[in-house]
């Protein structure tokens, strides 16, 4: 447990962006599986995803507002085409490679 309030809530702002950025990578891994038969869902997904990067630059203002100090794995800039080209297809548990 950090040892103080202002060390907790960095942690929270922390635990609170990965949740996001994880969201998103799953959000791209479904992309990445449905795109290729159903083109007219990309679209959506990608709004779902820019909506996600949003909160997090969002999150990362708040957090330089109300903390300061560092701002270590928090949103940077090109966080989500990092994720989109890192991004695989959801696999079939029915199907052997």
């Amino acid at each position: 447990m950090p040892p103080n309030r202002r060390a907790n809530l960095r942690r929270r702002f922390r635990q609170t962006d990965k949740s996001l950025r994880r969201a998103q990578e799953h959000l791209a891994s479904i992309q990445e599986t449905w795109i290729p038969q159903h083109p007219e869902l990309q679209v959506s997904v990608m709004a779902f995803i820019g909506e996600i990067e949003g909160v997090r630059r969002s999150l990362l203002d708040l957090y330089r507002r109300t903390i300061g100090g560092t701002e270590r794995k928090l949103w940077k800039p090109g966080d989500t085409d990092i994720i989109l080209e890192e991004a695989k297809p959801i696999p079939d548990p029915k199907r052997k490679w």
